[in-house]
């Protein structure tokens, strides 16, 4: 990682940057706090207050916005981590231990070759994808990181993109990039994803996502696909509303460990998503891996999950999620501002 970040630093002409453009950097994030209650199938329910604040930069090195170090500190302990949690009855002495914000991401993002060919170095985000693009849920979580480069490749002619990425995704319980513990490549993927306009008469504007990884000694391989159904806003009045449907299968080798399907309701400043997702604890090789596609709502076995999202502005949101199966009973409430700088907030469906 340290060679990494001396070539970010040694590819920067960060004087004659400011130079050429106003854009110079940006600066956005968000604040977060929840309300928690847990009832397992075993075990006593807990209440807990969980707290969010993410980070977001960039710092422009061309003018023409192609060249820039991105960075992104955020709250939480452990790769599938964002949060910080405080169980209701525990010490306060435990939740001061917890009160920190580390730099999770510091690399730098490079397109001025071609607008078809992109590549990132150093500590990079699990995904590289813009807001509302799907891109799965049962892919590593999108707290975590690897320490590495990747290279898209796109393909307009044929709605096509190419992703492949090489690096490091260990000491998972070190967020902190210029902590953790860098040693051997551990962690390759490669990622198609395409567009298709229609499918029939019932879906349009699908995404197939398909990728083959290796994690450790194991192999992994994920494919998906979300589309919308034809004519629902003119159904309802209202051109603005969407119905998204879905579905997601992980296997591990020649074993399926993970299979998702959802549905998602659009509708103005109204979002809701119904899924219903089975995550098998693998053996003993891969489940490390598996539980790094794990986010902090989610549970082993088969589950239900119920989300409802309210924007009252465009910075301020109401949500609530509601889990239900052999994870126990979970129903979370929470409230999240966004702020930026020059209007730079991204928006995204499902964060």
């Amino acid at each position: 990682m340290r060679v990494i970040l001396a070539l970010i630093l040694a590819l920067s002409p960060i004087g004659s940057a400011a130079e050429e453009t106003s854009d110079l950097l940006g600066i956005s994030g968000l604040a977060r706090i929840q309300q928690r209650h847990t009832d397992p199938l075993v075990g006593k329910p807990t209440d807990q207050i969980r707290g969010l604040l993410r980070l977001d930069g960039f710092l422009n090195l061309d003018k023409r916005g192609c060249m820039q170090v991105k960075a992104r500190m955020l709250t939480g302990e452990t790769f599938t981590s964002d949060n910080i949690s405080h169980t209701v009855g525990d010490s306060m002495d435990s939740l001061k231990a917890k009160l920190k914000i580390s730099l999770r991401h510091i690399y730098l993002d490079y397109s001025c070759q071609s607008e078809k060919f992109r590549v990132e170095l150093g500590a990079l985000p699990t995904t590289n994808l813009a807001s509302g693009e799907y891109v799965g849920n049962l892919g590593l979580g999108s707290s975590g990181w690897i320490d590495g480069m990747r290279v898209t490749i796109v393909d307009r002619e044929n709605n096509r993109e190419w992703i492949f990425s090489a690096g490091q995704v260990s000491d998972t319980k070190q967020p902190n990039v210029f902590k953790r513990e860098h040693n051997d490549i551990n962690h390759m993927q490669m990622m198609v994803r395409q567009k298709v306009e229609n499918i029939g008469n019932v879906l349009e504007n699908a995404t197939f996502v398909l990728s083959e990884s290796r994690h450790n000694k194991t192999y992994y391989t994920r494919a998906g696909i979300e589309a919308a159904i034809k004519g629902f806003g003119q159904w309802l009045g209202s051109e603005e509303a969407k119905l998204l449907v879905g579905g997601e299968l992980l296997a591990s080798d020649d074993h399926l460990v993970g299979q998702m399907v959802h549905t998602d309701f659009d509708l103005k400043k109204w979002n809701a998503r119904v899924t219903f997702a089975h995550i098998a604890k693998s053996s003993a090789t891969a489940e490390d891996a598996t539980s790094l596609v794990l986010k902090s709502y989610m549970a082993y076995g088969s589950n239900v999950y119920f989300y409802v999202k309210r924007d009252l502005s465009d910075s301020l949101a109401l949500d609530m999620r509601v889990r239900v199966g052999d994870g126990g009973k979970m129903i979370e409430t929470g409230i999240t501002k966004r702020f930026c700088m020059k209007k730079q907030c991204v928006v995204k469906r499902h964060n």
